[in-house]
């Protein structure tokens, strides 16, 4: 049966050509190499600086090796090595130890072929010794590490470089987005760091079909999210993975053929469909959303919902465009209705709560649950509509049908578009 609401309650460009010098091995062999690391690199640096050579001041994933510098670096370095050998581990690979000693100079180190792997999709250096990358599924640890805490600093500026970004003396912070969309953020010392995170771009084009393929939701709902885009509904994605979330965003998005598709997100992860806005650090999202609407869209993407910009994405759904998706962190329907009332009245004066419960519920929309496991797969659990206060689920747990038929159905019958009577029974 229909159950209330909650309460009110007090409240990217195209990806550039690989790089011409395939990546080195990044990886280092266990052991306590803190020191001999930090002597072998101020040797290099001593010859570096004998000779007028500068460790490469900026790069970027994608961009073109600058071959005479690695060349020239890796002959010195080499030799500084062969002083070093007897200080290492026994067992130490030193062919892998010099070119991540080179990358460290010239381009990302330890991390540097994580950038040409299409499968990762977030780099976390937490220290110069602890190496963690996600494909989707979940923080792995990866071997390797960096000579010390002063060349993940480095590698890190050479990086936000590439995005016009320039540290400062005593900057607790950095981040910058790159050219291909890869987002970079810096924590320094100052806040126990240095941290390095790096999220890359969406890999691939994500489809519903695709999905269903995987198991991550039934025909049946791939249809009814095909003909919400469609038709012009307003959609709520929520769950408990902000990938997961941004993969089915990208799906949606990428059913909405011949459609002007807006969407406004944090950089590079939604992939190649319509046009997306990717907010630059600190920009106002609640700005961007107003950008987005003067860019006439179709459709209105709210990628990751967090602020007041809410209240900007909201009332844009409420008429100012014709439907679209707004997508936020909750655990289930209801939840997501409850925080995008909380969020919505950040923008609206103290004691805003109940208006902004009012604008939540002013038009019919659905609500899409998506939920990811602990294997690191995602699915999406329940769908149901909100309407004149009233929530109602469309598929429930399982993902059965209900009988319940969403209003926008008959909206999309009186607009042309086929609407088959099974999805619903």
């Amino acid at each position: 049966p229909p159950r209330p609401a909650p309460a009110p309650v007090v409240a990217a460009p195209p990806p550039r050509a690989p790089a011409t010098r395939p990546a080195s091995p990044r990886s280092l062999p266990a052991g306590d190499l803190g020191g001999t690391l930090a002597a072998l690199h101020e040797r290099i640096g001593e010859a570096m600086d004998a000779q007028g050579i500068g460790a490469a001041p900026s790069w970027a994933p994608g961009a073109a090796a600058n071959d005479a510098l690695w060349q020239r670096v890796e002959g010195l370095a080499a030799d500084a090595l062969r002083e070093f050998e007897t200080r290492l581990p026994a067992g130490t690979d030193t062919h892998s130890l010099l070119a991540s000693v080179v990358a460290e100079i010239v381009a990302a180190g330890p991390i540097t072929a994580f950038f040409d792997d299409p499968g990762v999709r977030r780099i976390l250096v937490n220290g110069p010794e602890t190496l963690q990358i996600s494909r989707g599924v979940g923080v792995e640890a990866v071997s390797g590490r960096f000579s010390g805490a002063t060349q993940v600093i480095e590698v890190a500026a050479r990086l936000l470089r590439s995005a016009g970004i320039a540290l400062q003396p005593g900057q607790a912070f950095a981040e910058g987005v790159l050219a291909d969309g890869t987002r970079v953020h810096l924590a320094l010392a100052s806040v126990g760091g240095p941290f390095l995170t790096i999220d890359r771009p969406a890999a691939g084009q994500a489809t519903l079909e695709a999905l269903v393929e995987r198991g991550a939701m039934t025909s049946q709902v791939a249809r009814l999210l095909e003909l919400s885009v469609r038709v012009g509904t307003s959609v709520v994605v929520s769950g408990n993975c902000v990938d997961a979330r941004l993969e089915l965003l990208a799906a949606m998005n990428g059913a909405a053929v011949g459609l002007r598709v807006v969407s406004v997100e944090g950089g590079g992860r939604l992939g190649g469909h319509g046009v997306v806005l990717s907010g630059a650090p600190g920009a106002d999202a609640s700005a961007l959303i107003g950008h987005a609407l003067k860019m006439r869209p179709d459709r209105l993407v709210v990628a990751d919902c967090r602020g007041p910009e809410a209240f900007a994405g909201v009332s844009a759904l409420n008429g100012a465009v014709n439907g679209g998706v707004l997508s936020l962190d909750a655990a289930s329907p209801d939840d997501a209705v409850a925080r995008l009332a909380r969020l919505v009245s950040l923008g609206l004066p103290v004691g805003g709560y109940d208006r902004a419960l009012a604008l939540v519920q002013d038009a019919p929309r659905l609500l899409v649950q998506v939920l990811r496991s602990a294997d690191g797969s995602f699915r999406v659990s329940q769908v149901a509509e909100l309407a004149g206060g009233q929530i109602q689920d469309v598929y429930g747990p399982g993902l059965r049908a209900t009988g319940h038929v969403p209003g926008f159905a008959s909206l999309a019958q009186q607009l042309g578009h086929a609407v088959d009577g099974n999805l619903f029974r």
